[in-house]
Formats: C-alpha cells, sequence, structure tokens
C-alpha cells in the first residue's frame, strides 16, 4: 500500500510538473480592447485602442467574443454561420500611427472567440481597429491576444 501512494505521489507532482512547464512555455499576452456591448454591420465599427497593440509572440490575433451561437465557415475570408441559419462574413483590419491599414492574414476559432489573425513586424504599433461584417451581428467584448503555440 505504501509503495502504491509513494509512486502515485510521484505521478501527481510530475503531472504538476509538465503542466507548469506547458503554462509557463505558452507566455500569453492579452490585452482588452473594448468591453461593453457592440453591434457590427456593413457600416464600419471603429475602435481607438486604449493602448497600442504590439506584435508580441509568434500567434497574434484579435479576438471577438460574439453573443450568438456561430461557426466557422471559411477560415481565409471569415465566413460564419449563424444560429444555425444566417451566414455572416467579419472583416477586420487595423491602423498603425501612420495610418497604414493591416488586414487580417486569417480567422478561426480560438477558445470559444472569432478571432482575426495578423502577420506583422514585430516593430509595428496598431492604435485602430476597423470591424465590418455583411449583415449586424453583435459582440460581449474584444481582446488582443498573442501567444507562442506550442
Amino acid at each position: 500500500m505504501k509503495k502504491y501512494n509513494y509512486i502515485l505521489s510521484i505521478k501527481s507532482l510530475l503531472s504538476f510538473f509538465i503542466l507548469s512547464t506547458i503554462i509557463s512555455c505558452a507566455k500569453v499576452e492579452e490585452t482588452n480592447v473594448y468591453s461593453k456591448t457592440a453591434k457590427f454591420s456593413t457600416s464600419p465599427f471603429i475602435i481607438d485602442c486604449p493602448s497600442p497593440l504590439r506584435f508580441t509572440r509568434n500567434s497574434n490575433a484579435l479576438h471577438i467574443d460574439l453573443s450568438d451561437k456561430w461557426y466557422l465557415l471559411q477560415s481565409k475570408t471569415g465566413v460564419i454561420k449563424v444560429n444555425e441559419s444566417k451566414e455572416i462574413t467579419i472583416a477586420v483590419s487595423a491602423f498603425d500611427s501612420n495610418g497604414n491599414e493591416y488586414f487580417a492574414a486569417g480567422y478561426g476559432m480560438a477558445g470559444g472567440s472569432f478571432a482575426a489573425y495578423f502577420s506583422c513586424s514585430s516593430k509595428i504599433k496598431l492604435v485602430k481597429i476597423k470591424i465590418t461584417s455583411s449583415d449586424e451581428i453583435e459582440c460581449r467584448r474584444i481582446f488582443w491576444h498573442c501567444y507562442n503555440p506550442i
């Protein structure tokens, strides 16, 4: 019985060590961009970022927590299906302090959020976000998420 408990303790300790190593290697950064409810439509929804968004990791994305139930149909163009019926295209771009516009390189689903991925130089700092959609859709929160995939 003692030998079994000892082995179980070692397994638990090893699991904890592996999990803590994975979490520390991920090095996730998250910046809140807009924490109010927002509605997107064909008219551009412009957000002035509270602080410049930086490209600090290998994966950099603007996450949008959509209010409706949805799933991704096309990752290249940002087409989603909402409430099992309506197809909506969401387009996201960002601007630096010089007014240069950067378009999302692709779209995806990450942790339940709609994600617009950007691939830019680490020297660029984004100060403004523009979001449009082909039909009206609501979101609860928008945040910038940077991480290194494991």
